[in-house]
């Protein structure tokens, strides 16, 4: 059995690698560059809110705040113009403070007096599901959440991928990134505590390289020569890791990860980067 190799590096050449793969990407015709469901129009608001880092509150899931996306009250739905300018919608949908099953459905809602049903949570679903459906030639988005339950709230994080030109009967589906789950973009984390890092399997990795590294510190930090400000691992045969940051000053960082098959060899660029922040 293959032990989990931890592998402490330095802080400026990994991040120099890091920042190149992420433009490599970008520049591709991979469609890295994806656009957050919130940020498009919203033609019909029957109790959505959007959810922003400027927000004065936030969901929670698992006591992790949720600092973007749309969160959806039991029993309301909300419509999201989109023009046919998309290919796949691509995210995770939380089920907040719920006594009961979250029942959630998107639709593709350019016939108005009946949408069609691209995705609906499955029976007695109470967690967290990361979905992937294409949006090709969708005008309006239909987002339902038809839980009846009082406290039952549902939190769509999700990313647009623009269309495009090239025909899909002659492309195959491309995976351009690991996506990952928890903790979200934004999101605080306790200093000198275990956090738990997840993310969507990517198609035909084996193992995964995981790393964090510091943006900034807050100006009352103490930085020595001993002082961690970056860290990577090599995670073997699962998609979670719990990385320990007991000793990191607090402040900003960021995390991202490279999918590796059996022979080590890196399947796309490093997932963009998701901002994180320690706290006391």
């Amino acid at each position: 059995m293959k032990r989990l190799t931890l592998i402490v590096v330095s802080l400026i050449i990994p991040c120099v690698a890091l920042s190149s793969s992420i433009r490599v990407a970008q520049a591709s015709n991979l469609h890295a560059k994806t656009i957050p469901l919130e940020s498009q129009h919203i033609v019909a608001n029957n109790g959505a809110t959007v959810i922003s880092p400027d927000s004065n509150s936030f969901p929670n899931y698992q006591d992790t705040p949720i600092k973007r996306g749309l969160l959806i009250h039991k029993e309301n739905h909300v419509e999201i113009q989109l023009d046919k300018k998309f290919d796949t919608l691509s995210g995770t949908i939380y089920a907040i403070e719920c006594s009961e099953p979250l029942v959630f459905s998107i639709a593709n809602g350019n016939n108005s007096t009946s949408p069609t049903v691209i995705f609906r949570t499955p029976p007695g679903f109470n967690g967290e599901k990361y979905f992937s459906v294409s949006v090709r030639g969708v005008t309006v988005l239909f987002l339902d959440n038809k839980s009846s339950c009082n406290d039952t709230q549902a939190v769509v994080v999700a990313d647009l991928t623009p269309s495009s030109s090239s025909s899909p009967s002659s492309t195959p589906r491309q995976f351009p990134q690991v996506v990952a789950r928890y903790p979200t973009n934004n999101a605080g984390v306790p200093a000198n505590s275990k956090v738990l890092i997840g993310w969507n399997s990517y198609p035909g990795a084996v193992n995964y390289l995981f790393h964090v590294w510091v943006v900034s510190t807050d100006p009352s930090a103490i930085i020595t020569a001993k002082t961690p400000l970056a860290y990577s691992a090599t995670v073997y045969r699962s998609t979670k890791y719990t990385w320990d940051d007991s000793g990191f000053p607090t402040g900003t960082y960021q995390y991202a990860l490279l999918p590796l098959n059996a022979k080590g060899k890196a399947l796309a660029a490093w997932s963009t980067p998701t901002q994180v922040t320690i706290s006391s």
